[in-house]
């Protein structure tokens, strides 16, 4: 093989290598914020559930 075909086989590798890694990294994050977001709704929920118990049966079948 020549030379420059092995250098240019080389930097297709680390840029595809580089690619990769930049889209693990977004997904990671994505994960993160979904996580984060699922957090959030689970104590909504269970907020919601707290202030439904102290509210009178009449009022809270209005809800």
């Amino acid at each position: 093989m020549d030379i420059a075909a092995i250098i240019i086989l080389a930097a297709a590798v680390i840029f595809l290598t580089v690619l990769l890694y930049r889209a693990l990294v977004k997904i990671r994050n994505q994960a993160a914020e979904i996580n984060m977001l699922r957090e959030i709704v689970e104590r909504l929920d269970n907020n919601d559930l707290m202030i439904k118990s102290c509210i009178s049966p009449e009022r809270s079948r209005n809800l």
